[in-house]
């Protein structure tokens, strides 16, 4: 079984091109999304900075083990 080929109009493709470009960014709206983007980048900087932050404050796992170690010794005597 063969397909037939369908003929478009002139008229057919324009209505078509057009509505493919009506549904396209405009420059406006990419402007937009990137001023977006701009202040989610500098909020997530903000962010992981004060995560940095917590964790240079906090202490180390393993500086807690060694601590705990020296009280019990400590506590033995």
């Amino acid at each position: 079984m063969q397909s037939e080929d369908k003929k478009i109009t002139l008229e057919e493709l324009a209505v078509m091109v057009k509505n493919g470009f009506d549904q396209t960014a405009t420059k406006d709206d990419v402007t937009t999304i990137k001023k977006d983007i701009t202040g989610i980048n500098s909020r997530l900087s903000g962010i992981q900075a004060r995560l940095d932050d917590i964790a240079d404050k906090m202490a180390k796992k393993d500086d807690v083990k060694n601590l705990e170690k020296r009280v019990a010794v400590l506590e033995e005597n």
